[in-house]
């Protein structure tokens, strides 16, 4: 009979190893490609644009996103306003459209330039997106300059087939109380476009329309448009106004970089045909530490609530901050930028939630070289954790990128992408993946009970793990006690019984 010392000693012997990584715990970061400007071989720039769009993942695995500036035309007359990309997860780089390429008699940009928003995959397996300017449906001449200024929608198929779903210079119509033509789902869309639970599409415009201060606006499969709501006067036109996204309770929230009752800025919530409430307005009084002026679009958390990020706050107080707010318009901060080499300054791009439970994002500036910009964590009980400080470049480039302003994307194989708006090898930004590796697991505590070893192990949300056993541990062969099972908090348990065995010794393997 095995003594009860005999069991301790056994069990106690618990090995942890990780079948996919040999660095546990760390974070891997790895330029991906340099975009090339109106060169070859990475057509695109997203060098000095401001706002930049985020990539999405589609159902073939690849990575699809737009470079706002770049390319090439065969004129050249049009050169350089972008270009829709896809990328392979390990970093194989091809150009499927390049904006300004569709033109008329008059070389108006039939396709549109600029795609400033970010991405989306529809319902139909395509790529979704806006472009900021120009674009045209049918018409080929505007009232007013309405064809260059208007923008438009977009869909691109994952083989590359590029077509306006809905320009916005078609919604020009002459409106008598201001003698002049305005186009009434207003131009200038830079925010993306999300689909509803309906199979429409639902965005903002930043300027147009009736009042002038831009719109909600949906566009349903066919290109046919339909004006939802005008932003008030008190919501100055120049600023961003985001991309919605759609809450459990099928209302769509967003934010506006000016505007709400301080003109510093709001989160918003609306529900088509029946309501726009101004949630919470930024101020520049108390609580200041708050921040102003979001410009970002907001992520919905596993929590019921949404996190965002706003770009700055009043001089001397902070450098942004990541907050979270409920549907009914509690806002919390949950850390305040300082703009220094702890933690950046600046988050221009939104927040993402990670597959196990955190928030990841970017600021512009910031960082190990005190102004190049960072990737971040965020708990969503707002523990921060800088992962990776963007380098310094000598005379405009490097390896790394500079000034992250993307939302990320976090790929089916758990690694983040995103991209950089300056430097790289040729000076006009990059692609990136960050993978963070969760850390070794560590046995928490264990105990024997009448033959059965219970014990448990630190775990990372989202990570795959696999107890295994052996009767000889000099032999290499294990045995899975169990299935795998993933994470759902941070800590995870198994037991076994050792029966008649006289010995046996455990681990428990990262499967990822």
């Amino acid at each position: 009979m095995k003594s009860l010392k005999t069991i301790l000693s056994l069990a106690c012997l618990l090995m942890f190893i990780s079948l996919e990584s040999s660095v546990l715990g760390g974070v891997s970061f790895q330029t991906l490609i340099s975009f090339s400007g109106t060169n070859g071989p990475n057509w695109g720039s997203t060098w000095g644009t401001g706002r930049t769009a985020a990539m999405v993942q589609a159902g073939d695995g690849n990575l699809y996103g737009a470079a706002q500036m770049g390319g090439y035309t065969p004129s050249g007359d049009w050169a350089g306003f972008g270009t829709a990309f896809r990328i392979t997860p390990d970093g194989s780089f091809g150009v499927l459209h390049y904006f300004g390429t569709v033109t008329n008699s008059f070389d108006f940009a039939m396709d549109g330039y600029w795609p400033l928003g970010d991405l989306t995959v529809g319902a139909d397996g395509n790529i979704y997106g806006t472009v900021a300017e120009s674009g045209a449906t049918s018409q080929t001449t505007y009232p007013n300059g309405y064809g260059v200024a208007g923008g438009a929608v977009f869909q691109i198929t994952p083989s590359g087939t590029y077509s306006i779903l809905h320009a916005f210079a078609d919604d020009a119509v002459y409106d008598s109380s201001v003698s002049s033509y305005v186009a009434a789902c207003g131009i200038y869309p830079y925010a993306g476009v999300t689909q509803g639970r309906d199979g429409n599409f639902y965005g903002t415009t930043t300027r147009g329309g009736h009042l002038g201060r831009g719109a909600i606006f949906m566009v349903d499969s066919s290109g046919a448009s339909t004006l939802l709501y005008q932003f008030p006067t008190n919501y100055s036109p120049g600023g961003v106004i985001s991309g919605l996204i759609q809450g459990d309770d099928g209302a769509f929230y967003g934010t506006t970089q000016y505007g709400g009752d301080y003109s510093l800025g709001s989160v918003f919530r609306f529900v088509p045909g029946v309501s726009f409430t101004t949630l919470y307005s930024f101020n520049a009084g108390a609580p200041a530490t708050n921040g102003i002026e979001p410009i970002s679009n907001l992520c919905k958390g596993s929590d019921g609530n949404l996190y965002g990020t706003t770009s700055t706050a009043i001089p001397s107080l902070n450098a942004g901050t990541i907050f979270r707010i409920s549907t009914n318009g509690l806002l919390t901060t949950l850390h305040a930028f300082s703009g220094d080499i702890n933690d950046g300054g600046t988050p221009e791009g939104g927040l993402i939630q990670g597959s196990d439970g955190n928030l990841y994002g970017t600021t512009y500036g910031g960082g190990a070289d005190n102004y190049y910009g960072t990737v971040y964590q965020l708990t969503l009980d707002g523990k921060f954790t800088l992962l990776h400080s963007f380098r310094a470049p000598s005379n405009g480039l490097n390896a790394d990128g500079m000034h992250p302003t993307a939302t990320l994307v976090q790929a089916s194989n758990g690694s983040f992408y995103g991209t950089t708006s300056g430097a790289g090898a040729y000076g006009y930004g990059t692609i990136f993946r960050l993978t963070v590796t969760p850390d070794a697991p560590m046995i928490q505590g264990m105990a024997t009970t009448n033959g059965t070893v219970s014990f448990s192990w630190n775990a990372g949300i989202g990570s795959i793990y696999q107890v295994q056993f052996t009767t000889n541990f000099l032999t290499g062969s294990w045995t899975n006690l169990g299935v795998t099972n993933t994470a759902t908090q941070s800590t995870m348990s198994a037991s076994d019984s050792i029966g008649t065995d006289a010995q046996r010794f455990y681990r428990v393997v990262l499967v990822r």
